[in-house]
């Protein structure tokens, strides 16, 4: 399980939603309806931070209440319910944005239909997930588990098409909304079920339940399209033809987000697929930072290309820059304390996820970068490169967790670890025929500010480490310290920099209300 979004499924949905969008509808959004970008930008921004809060607080209670076994339940459940989301959603839910926002009066044929096929795809969807079961042989909670998760990728199946239509007539509140909503029915409710000694099946059933409920919302929020059910044969084979292209995208993706997950169930315990979860739900909220910039920088990227691809050029090396210097920090620090703090938050029985931990930590890097140039690719019309990636991603990962799960699992006892590094050995690859793709539109000025932040990355590291023996609080605070003095000193950020961060923190409706409300 890579991230719920590596560019978005749940936690960095917020990415790949923006990759629905052409390049060429961003351009024209940012030349002649900035105000109305601003405000769906804000609003998924602001929706971003408070799933993002409550996310955390999930992740800090409930993996060490229900222990490893439990975590690995949960993460069998929602791997099996994204695969299942990835095949059977045929990739449809871009094509209904953009098909959606061109031409609105299109929207309730192109409803009717997405909601028979996927509906009718519910039914493979189970007969695959039988099978699955009975090849792998699990046990009674496994296959409850399993069987949840089929449940999940029902609703979520019915649930995307309103979503999808909702965001191609730019109502953004109501994605923002309903995400909210569940992940304060998964905080809220499950933590106190957790401390109430609810175990694992429960907790999935409840996030089945909440999906349950969102699917009614979303689908009473879409009535206003008056959904055609009129279907004929036609309509339908123009729908799977028009999501094939999508399609392809959706499987190799979704293949590549997770099968990590997926093979650490069927290589080994799952205590073990536990020690894997925590540690990447930590890593999602990671991500929080690089899908909230890139969302905000999109835009400005595609409406920079639209002028010319040396705007681009220029345009591309602040979002570069600026995400690689704030991914240095990140990975090097939590890094250093990925020790203390698992052991404080989740006891010793997540001991052996420290390591995994470590390695996801440093994987931060390569991704935020994947990241940004994912949006910079989508803004010179170059979607189809990143498609690429993927399949090869999805031939890579798999094969490195096929050899380093067994020989970690044989000589550890911890097939986590092998997953980590094969994520990170990916990432790296990614990244490094990403920036080759995109050569063009880099500054190669860049080198010499990441000089400086690695140099003030490592100051801080030395400083952090030393401190380490006096405790987390005095580690921590000498660290970041030590790396904000050396920020200033050896100029990492420009003031241009600082600046653009300032306007970017206004389009988040609470970080402004925090701002004005201590200004008054």
């Amino acid at each position: 399980m890579k991230t719920e979004a590596h560019t978005t499924t749940a936690e960095l949905a917020l990415t790949s939603d923006h990759e629905a969008v052409t390049s060429s509808a961003l351009s024209d959004a940012a030349g002649t309806a900035r105000p109305r970008v601003a405000r769906n930008i804000g609003l998924l921004s602001g929706g971003q931070l408070l799933t993002w809060m409550l996310t955390l607080a999930w992740t800090l209670f409930v993996p060490r209440l229900i222990g490893p076994n439990g975590m690995g339940l949960i993460v069998m459940a929602t791997a099996t319910s994204g695969i299942l989301v990835g095949l059977a959603g045929l990739g449809s839910r871009p094509m209904l944005v953009k098909e959606i926002a061109a031409d609105r009066s299109r929207a309730p044929q192109l409803l009717g239909t997405a909601l028979v096929v996927r509906t009718t795809l519910i039914l493979p969807s189970a007969a695959l997930t039988l099978l699955y079961v009975r090849l792998a042989g699990f046990n009674g909670a496994q296959s409850a588990a399993v069987f949840l998760g089929l449940g999940l990728a029902a609703f979520t199946l019915v649930s995307e098409v309103a979503q999808a239509a909702l965001q191609g007539i730019e109502r953004m509140e109501y994605l923002a909304g309903a995400e909210i909503l569940n992940k304060a029915l998964q905080a809220l409710v499950g933590i106190p079920m957790a401390v109430l000694g609810f175990g694992a099946t429960w907790l999935i059933m409840l996030q089945v339940g909440a999906a349950a409920l969102l699917t009614g919302l979303n689908l009473v929020w879409a009535r206003r399209f008056r959904i055609d059910w009129g279907l004929n044969t036609r309509r339908i084979l123009s729908f799977l033809t028009d999501s094939l292209a999508y399609w392809a995208y959706a499987v190799f993706f979704t293949f590549y987000l997770w099968i990590d997950a997926t093979m650490l169930s069927l290589m080994t315990p799952e205590q073990v697929v536990g020690w894997y979860g925590v540690p990447t739900r930590i890593f999602q909220t990671l991500m929080f930072i690089p899908v909230i910039l890139s969302t905000a920088w999109l835009p400005g990227l595609a409406a920079a290309y639209s002028r010319s691809p040396d705007d681009l050029k220029v345009a591309a090396r602040m979002p570069l820059e600026l995400v690689t210097m704030l991914g240095l920090p990140i990975a090097a620090g939590v890094a250093l304390v990925a020790r203390p703090v698992t052991l404080l938050l989740y006891g010793p029985s997540y001991e052996a996820s420290i390591p995994v931990l470590e390695v996801l930590a440093l994987t931060c890097v390569p991704m935020y970068l994947n990241i940004i140039v994912n949006q910079i690719l989508i803004a010179s019309n170059r979607q189809l490169v990143w498609t690429r990636v993927m399949v090869l991603a999805s031939f890579v990962n798999p094969a490195l967790n096929l050899v380093l799960i067994r020989y970690f699992q044989d000589h550890l006892g911890n097939g986590a670890i092998g997953s980590a590094i094969s994520l990170f050995a990916t990432e790296v690859l990614i990244v490094t025929l990403a920036i080759w793709v995109i050569r063009r539109f880099v500054d190669p000025r860049i080198v010499w500010r990441l000089g400086r932040a690695v140099l003030a990355t490592a100051g801080m590291a030395t400083v952090a480490w030393f401190s380490s023996r006096l405790g987390l609080v005095p580690e921590v605070l000498a660290g970041a310290a030590s790396f904000a003095l050396l920020v200033v000193l050896l100029r990492v950020l420009s003031p241009e920099e600082w600046s653009e961060l300032g306007r970017l923190a206004e389009r988040v409706p609470i970080w402004s209300r925090l701002r004005r409300s201590s200004r008054g």
